[in-house]
């Protein structure tokens, strides 16, 4: 049996310290980023604007009726999603 001698205290001293960094500093706001992401995640999904296959027209003739029906206006592309479709990365393919 291979026996590894153990580590000085000068290499492990350091360790708690960091853990409780980690726990105490760092620990709540990575919750509340979770939670933020997984809200926002839940709410794209929810999001029937954002159907990805337009092969069947019905869902985005069932968004723009309720668009037209609430009068609220269609949602605002991000910069993003601009630059793209300008570059042409985003060119619309229609299957018919």
């Amino acid at each position: 049996m291979v026996k590894t001698s153990p580590l000085p205290d000068e290499v492990l001293a350091p360790l708690p310290t960091a853990c409780l960094h980690l726990v105490d500093v760092l620990g709540p706001h990575v919750a509340e980023l979770r939670k933020e992401l997984h809200a926002e995640r839940l709410a794209k999904e929810a999001d029937p604007w954002l159907v990805r296959n337009l092969r069947d027209e019905a869902p985005l003739a069932a968004v723009l009726e309720e668009h037209v029906r609430t009068g609220t206006p269609l949602p605002r592309l991000e910069d993003w999603q601009v630059s793209k479709r300008l570059t042409g990365a985003g060119t619309l393919t229609i299957h018919c």
